[in-house]
């Protein structure tokens, strides 16, 4: 904006001169007064276009590094949630062997024990499986049931932390949802993977009180401090598309819906 000022002020100090110079009792004075004129407007809206163009691309370049930075995160979030069920299931083995030794006082401690930690989900799909863990045990804390019906032999083509970064924004966003919703029987998540032909297709959808703002086929952030969120749905669109697939979300009926889908058989255009 600075540079496209300063050429501004060029080209009307430029007018000014020239208009000096020009002999004001030629015919031809009012053509080239207006031709020089005319030239200064279009190269300092040239000058204006160009530098809103640049701007366009910076804040998609640091849009995309944001995206970049929060993919990363979610794969050493995931890295990290596989050796917690790990630890858990190492926990659960020991507590079937200590079942069998228990007098009948120790094994109601034991069951209640392993019912809390027999939270695991068994779809085909080892990411899919520790993904739904994991937001199945915030949905049991914050009082939401998380319904699920789930294919994991869809996501076989998936990078784990791509599956564990996609449906871990779409449920935490639906948690987030609900968490302000007080009627019991409207704190429901309902999610479903499952293929069609020969495509892989991921629907989550819950009650939201109030629908969001929509742009692009993305949420527009209600929260003042926009460079931290509104990321979700662009991360989830940012997985889909690479592996040459699209999601939309869209609200019908008090109902927020997200529907991503993408090629079974064909592996992500990058492999990074």
């Amino acid at each position: 904006v600075l540079y496209s000022g300063f050429f501004l002020i060029a080209a009307v100090y430029l007018s000014v001169v020239l208009e000096d110079v020009l002999d004001s009792s030629a015919e031809s004075y009012l053509t080239a007064y207006l031709a020089l004129n005319a030239f200064c407007i279009l190269f300092a809206i040239t000058i204006l276009a160009l530098e809103f163009s640049n701007c366009s691309i910076k804040s998609l370049e640091q849009e995309n590094e944001t995206l970049a930075q929060l993919l990363e995160c979610d794969k050493q979030q995931y890295e990290q949630a596989k050796k917690d069920m790990e630890k858990i299931n190492i926990r659960y083995h020991d507590l079937k062997q200590q079942y069998s030794r228990a007098t009948d006082e120790e094994r109601a401690r034991l069951e209640e024990e392993m019912d809390n930690l027999n939270l695991r989900y068994l779809t085909g799909n080892k990411a899919l499986d520790i993904t739904l863990t994991q937001k199945s045990a915030l949905c049991g804390q914050a009082g939401i049931q998380l319904v699920c019906s789930a294919d994991g032999s869809c996501l076989e083509n998936m990078k784990h932390y791509h599956i564990y970064s996609l449906l871990g924004n779409a449920l935490d966003n639906a948690i987030e949802c609900l968490t302000q919703v007080n009627d019991a029987s409207k704190r429901v998540i309902t999610l479903d993977i499952s293929r069609c032909r020969d495509m892989a297709v991921i629907r989550v959808q819950n009650y939201t009180p109030a629908p969001p703002t929509l742009r692009d086929g993305a949420i527009v952030t209600t929260k003042q401090d926009t460079e931290e969120h509104g990321y979700g749905i662009k991360s989830i669109k940012s997985i889909a598309e690479l592996y040459g697939g699209t999601a939309d979300c869209f609200v019908e009926d008090s109902i927020f819906y997200l529907v991503v889908t993408f090629p079974c058989g064909k592996s992500q255009k990058e492999t990074a």
